[in-house]
């Protein structure tokens, strides 16, 4: 594989820039940074590498690399702090902890059911998955890692934040960070408006610039934690309970009763039930009323059924934009210098060594641009001790250096170091992901090793980060003790659009998490093929016996593999829309000229798209697709309009 040679460059420029910017109190001039900075030369035939200048060229040259490598390291989680007590010639430095973690010495436990946690969630890729799994990811539900570091950053030192936000529309906001929230599986970010009282919380996939932290502080008092203690993301409470009363089949009843716990059921007959829920936002009580559809006769209150109607008015309606003026983010692994850091982070996260195959699996990329990458980094020259506290300080041992070109070689974090524990730091988005994975696993699998694991991060963290998980799940302990003991057995399940529930035998391999749900791959005998199960919607579990022969599953990224045939489809949105649209594994996300959220994926049952565009009402519209797709909805909406 050939590799353009200015990319490595500027990765190893960025990575030694990094290293010097960090190792320095006072800072470093950009005259300092030309003189000192250095990087590895071209090579000229032999196994000598010569060190050139990291900064060479015209004065505009020089200037323009600079900029250039401080806005990718700003996207990479770093923050340059510039002293400009000399305005003709600042000093430039980077906080180390700004975006390392502090090192935490983890068990060997501890570091298998960190592992598992990751596999657990889906976390591959992209993320932390890499630094504890020996295996290739698997699947790959990211969380915005990129805009992590400068937010934790921010809420430890107490810095107010800047930070761009899609909402109506897109403005830039002041905010005084407080906590993050992690509520069923999405993240938002509470703080305090600046210069004012109002407490707000910020979907982190909303916000659309790396956030920027100011040289302004605040003061963070009990009173400001206890409102954003306070903060939850839901819509504003009604003055009064809205109660919303109505019929269902007796058939449904159990699923009225499992999603809501507060519902009141009177039996009318033998096949009809009244219910009666109780809301305190008008717009909770119109969602249920839009997802239930025509399983419920909905008597009242009566502004509810109006402005359901309404809704059901604008389903899938509204202006499309050309096919041009949509554009979707290209694949690929994001950044050079986060791919970098992601390969010596994993050295550093195994004492015993990588090899470049094992870098290369795990990172799925090539294992000659492993070598490449690891054959510049781990020779990067730093200032006096520094390399002591970095971890680009790596050793290398080859089987045959005579071929070390093709040799599988090893990698070893230093082990003749002062402060090897300072080496081995994570970044602050890759210590977040393991947190959220351990909390989401624990509340399946309670192990005491997840808890102390857990307990580890969130005090070198002071413990900034919230969880709100699903409360429905009741048979995940039943699920997870069938997974164990390789048994099948009998359940009563929902899907999302029947009537009714379904009684089927499976036998359950595996249990992973998506968006704040437990879902489970099991075999269906009643289908006769790998289905995948929400374990909210299973009603009950019982007569567990030996599972048998099943055949293999096809799919090792069942979590995230929605279809690999049926329609495309194209859908575009109003930012606020975009959760609706989220819990489509593997959507290809990008932005339509107006601002929009765009998002394309497959469907295999009209039904599922039916019922989605529905779901998310005005602001969401097909922009490509079927004759069919183009009007999905708009037959569903004027049924359950006419049932109400």
């Amino acid at each position: 594989m050939a590799f353009r040679e200015p990319s490595e460059t500027s990765r190893e420029r960025q990575m030694a820039l990094v290293y010097w910017l960090t190792s320095t109190v006072e800072g470093m001039t950009q005259r300092e940074i030309i003189d000192q900075v250095t990087v590895t030369g071209p090579s000229d035939g032999t196994p000598i590498r010569t060190r050139v200048k990291a900064y060479e060229g015209t004065p505009e040259t020089v200037r323009a690399k600079f900029e250039r490598d401080k806005v990718d390291l700003r996207n990479a989680g770093f923050e340059i702090i510039v002293n400009a007590s000399e305005p003709n010639n600042p000093k430039y430095r980077i906080e180390k902890d700004g975006a390392f973690a502090p090192a935490i010495n983890f068990t060997d436990q501890e570091h298998d059911v960190i592992a598992f946690a990751l596999r657990f969630c889906g976390f591959g890729k992209s993320g932390a998955f890499s630094l504890f799994n020996s295996i290739a990811p698997v699947d790959d539900f990211a969380i915005n890692v990129e805009v992590y570091n400068p937010i934790i950053r921010a809420i430890n030192t107490r810095r107010v934040l800047t930070f761009d936000y899609d909402s109506t529309d897109i403005r830039s906001r002041e905010v005084e960070p407080i906590q993050i929230i992690v509520y069923l599986g999405v993240s938002y970010l509470v703080a305090r408006v600046r210069g004012t009282e109002n407490y707000r919380g910020y979907r982190l996939n909303r916000i659309v610039s790396i956030p920027a932290t100011t040289t302004a502080t605040f003061v963070l008092t009990e009173e400001m934690q206890k409102q954003a203690a306070l903060w939850s993301p839901k819509y504003e409470p009604a003055e009064e309970t809205i109660e919303v009363t109505g019929t269902t089949k007796s058939a449904y009843a159990p699923r009225l009763a499992m999603q809501f716990p507060t519902v009141t059921l009177t039996e009318l007959n033998e096949d009809t039930v009244a219910f009666s829920l109780p809301f305190t936002a008008l717009n909770d009580a119109v969602r249920f009323v839009i997802g239930a559809g025509l399983r419920v006769q909905v008597t009242g209150p009566a502004p509810v059924v109006a402005a359901a109607k309404a809704w059901l008015t604008k389903v899938n309606r509204g202006s499309v934009p050309a096919l041009s003026e949509i554009t979707f983010a290209p694949e690929g692994k994001g950044s050079n210098l986060a791919l970098a850091f992601q390969l010596l982070h994993m050295v550093h996260q195994n004492p015993e060594g990588l090899r470049i195959s094992e870098l290369a699996q795990r990172a799925e990329i090539d294992e000659d641009q492993v070598r490449e990458i690891m054959g510049r980094l781990s020779c990067i020259f730093l200032p006096g001790n520094a390399a002591a506290t970095y971890p680009a300080y790596v050793i290398k041992e080859c089987d045959d250096w005579d071929n070390e070109e093709t040799d599988d070689s090893l990698y070893l974090p230093t082990t003749d170091v002062m402060h090897v524990d300072d080496a081995s730091q994570m970044m602050w988005r890759d210590l977040f992901e393991v947190n959220l994975a351990l909390h989401e696993a624990n509340r399946v699998y309670a192990e005491p090793v997840m808890t102390s694991a857990i307990q580890k991060i969130e005090g070198a963290c002071e413990d900034f980060v919230r969880f709100e998980m699903a409360a429905s799940e009741t048979q995940v302990a039943a699920i997870r003790d069938a997974i164990a003991n390789h048994q099948r057995v009998t359940i009563n399940y929902f899907t999302d659009e029947a009537d009714r529930a379904t009684e089927r035998t499976i036998a359950p391999t595996e249990m992973k998490m998506l968006n704040g749900y437990s879902y489970v791959r099991a075999w269906c005998f009643l289908r006769n093929r790998w289905r995948n199960f929400r374990v909210d919607r299973i009603e009950w579990v019982k007569d567990p016996s030996p599972a048998g022969e099943i055949e293999s599953d096809p799919k090792p990224n069942w979590l995230t593999t929605f279809t690999e045939s049926g329609k495309p489809v194209i859908v575009v949105m109003d930012a606020f829309l975009r959760f609706h649209f989220e819990v489509i594994p593997n959507g290809r996300w990008g932005r339509a000229k107006d601002g929009r959220h765009a998002v394309e994926f497959r469907v295999l049952d009209e039904n599922f798209l039916d019922a989605l565009m529905v779901r998310a009402g005005e602001g969401a519209v097909v922009a490509q697709g079927t004759p069919e797709q183009m009007k999905a909805g708009h037959e569903l909406a004027e049924l359950i309009k006419k049932n109400l």
